[in-house]
């Protein structure tokens, strides 16, 4: 499964399920792997970071607007123990 998230006017305007594409690579499409997700959406490195270090992650041409979705996330975690 995929989800398609249509852009105009500078903000997303359309978020609908998408036939999943076997192969982004060579449409030029943006790619992730189910298991890289949460990476994407909550880790350190944000999409351009992400697909740089995992071969399973692909931003296609939309690698702009990805990086602008889907920005670094550092975070720390503090324990008092």
């Amino acid at each position: 499964r995929a989800i398609r998230l249509g852009w105009s006017d500078g903000r997303v305007s359309v978020l609908e399920a998408a036939p999943a594409d076997p192969d982004p690579f060579d449409s030029g499409q943006v790619g992730v792997a189910p298991d890289w997700f949460p990476a994407l959406a909550l880790g350190r490195w944000g999409a351009s970071g992400l697909a740089a270090r995992v071969d399973d992650v692909q931003l296609g041409r939309h690698a702009a607007v990805m990086d602008v979705l889907f920005p670094p996330r550092p975070s720390d975690l503090v324990a008092d123990l």
